[in-house]
C-alpha cells in the first residue's frame, strides 16, 4: 500500500470514528506522555504522517500532532496474564533466533546475528526486519559475537568502555584492554602492551569500542526484544507499522512495539541507563540487596540511597513507585526523590498507600533516590519505580 493509500484509508477510518464506538476498531490500550512526563491513557487507532488518532478516557475519537508529546507506550502488560506471557514468550523467541546485540554510537540498538566481516571489515549483521546490515568499526559502540551473548538486559553494559580503550570480552570471561586495530573474517587483531594480539571470532564473546555515544534527535521506535531504530515516515495501523530505517523499509507486527519516542524536541533517558552510586544502605541485616535495574524499571530495598549524576539537559524525573502486593502485610517505607539542592518529594508508602506517582523537576545536574525504614524495620521493604524516566531537552 503506498503512503497516499495509506493516508486515505487513515482519513476514512477517522471519519468513520466519529459514529462507530471505540469497540468496533482494532484498538490497543497505550499511554501518552507529554513534555511534562504527565501521563494519559488512550486507546491507540492509529499514527499517520505525524498525527496520532486514539480515543481518550471519554471514548471520544482524537488526533493530535506528535509534536505534543514524547512517548506513545503499549500498555499489553495490563492485558492479564496470558497476554503478558505470550509477549515474554515471543520477546524470548526473538532472542533466541537472534541471539546478538549491535549498539551504535549514534544510539540505534539492533537485535540480530554476528554474520562475520565483509572484505572490507565491515561488520555484517542479519535482522529480521531490515535483512542484512554492516557497520564500519566507527559506527560501532559495542556488538555481541556468542550465539548466547545478549541476555535480557545486556544493554546496561553498553557505552562501558574502560578509559577510552576498546574492550575485547572472551568466551572464558576474561577482557582484554587496548586498541582494535582492526577486525576481519576470522577474528579481531587488538593492540595491547606494545604488542599485536590476534583473537579467532570463536574465542570472543563481545567488542567493546571506544566510539563514544551521542543523541539523534528523531522518532525511534522501541521493539520489545530490545531493539532500538531511527525511522522515518512511520506509519502504525491496528496490524503493521511500516516507516524507513538504515535507509530501507521496515514492517514491524504491531505486538512487536513497546513503544516510539518522538525525540524532536526532547527525549527520554531510562533511569537504567544511567550508573547508580550507593551513597548508603544497601543492605539488610548484613546480607547485599543492590539495586536491579531492567529498562525503564529499578527494584529497590530499604534502606538505601542512591546518587545520579544526570547528563546536561536533564530537567524532568517520572516514575510510578510501587510496593510488591506479595508484601503489603509487612512493607512500610518513605520514598524520598531530591536534587543537589534539596528534596522535592517525600512519600510513605504501606498498605493504605502502596503506589505513588513521581514527576518532579530537577534543577541541577543530580538526582537522588532515598529509601527509610518505618514500622516493622527492614522487612519486606522492597520498592518498583517502573516507567522511570528522565526529560532530557535536545540541543540542536
Amino acid at each position: 500500500m503506498s503512503k497516499h493509500a495509506r493516508f486515505r484509508f487513515a482519513m476514512a477510518l477517522a471519519a468513520l470514528a466519529v459514529w462507530l464506538p471505540a469497540a468496533a476498531f482494532a484498538v490497543e490500550d497505550a499511554t501518552l506522555v507529554d513534555p511534562d512526563l504527565h501521563e494519559q491513557s488512550i486507546r491507540f487507532v492509529s499514527l499517520s504522517d505525524g498525527r496520532l488518532t486514539y480515543f481518550d478516557t471519554d471514548r471520544r475519537l482524537r488526533t493530535a500532532s506528535v509534536d505534543g508529546f514524547v512517548l506513545l507506550r503499549w500498555d499489553r502488560t495490563q492485558a492479564g496474564p496470558k497476554s503478558a506471557t505470550a509477549i515474554v514468550s515471543a520477546s524470548a523467541s526473538a532472542q533466541s533466533r537472534w541471539p546478538n546485540v549491535a549498539y551504535l554510537a549514534d544510539g540505534h540498538v539492533v537485535r540480530g546475528r554476528f554474520a562475520g566481516v565483509d572484505a572490507e571489515g565491515r561488520v555484517r549483521w542479519q535482522t529480521s526486519n531490515l535483512g542484512e546490515l554492516t557497520f564500519t568499526l566507527d559506527q560501532l559502540n559495542r556488538f555481541d559475537c556468542a550465539a548466547d551473548a545478549a541476555a535480557p538486559g545486556a544493554d546496561a553494559s553498553a557505552g562501558e568502555a574502560t578509559a577510552g580503550q576498546d574492550v575485547v570480552t572472551l568466551q572464558n570471561g576474561d577482557r582484554l584492554v587496548g586498541f582494535v586495530a582492526k577486525v576481519g573474517t576470522t577474528g579481531v587483531s587488538l593492540e595491547a602492551n606494545n604488542e599485536t594480539l590476534p583473537l579467532s571470532w570463536g574465542g570472543v564473546r563481545s567488542v567493546q569500542l571506544a566510539n563514544p555515544m551521542r543523541n539523534t534527535p528523531g522518532v525511534w521506535m522501541r521493539l520489545v526484544d530490545g531493539t532500538r531504530l531511527l525511522v522515518d515516515r512511520v506509519d502504525i495501523g491496528s496490524i503493521q507499522a511500516i516507516g524507513q530505517a538504515f535507509g530501507r523499509e521496515v514492517v514491524v507486527p504491531v505486538k512487536a512495539i513497546a513503544g516510539i519516542d518522538f525525540a524532536l524536541k526532547h527525549r527520554l533517558m531510562r533511569l537504567s541507563e544511567l550508573k547508580a552510586k550507593i551513597m548508603d544502605g544497601g543492605s539488610v541485616f548484613g546480607v547485599p540487596m543492590p539495586p536491579r535495574f531492567d529498562d525503564g524499571a529499578a527494584e529497590l530495598h530499604a534502606p538505601i540511597t542512591l546518587r545520579f549524576e544526570l547528563p546536561e539537559g536533564v530537567h524532568r524525573f517520572a516514575a510510578t513507585a510501587s510496593l510488591d502486593d506479595r508484601t503489603l502485610d509487612w512493607a512500610d517505607l518513605n520514598l524520598t526523590v531530591a536534587d543537589g539542592k534539596g528534596k522535592s518529594f517525600v512519600q510513605r508508602l504501606n498498605a493504605d498507600h502502596p503506589s505513588a506517582t513521581v514527576n518532579v523537576p530537577l534543577r541541577d545536574r543530580t538526582l537522588i533516590l532515598q529509601l527509610d525504614n518505618a514500622t516493622n524495620g527492614p522487612v519486606l521493604d522492597r520498592l518498583t519505580l517502573s516507567n522511570a524516566v528522565l526529560l532530557i531537552t535536545n540541543e540542536h
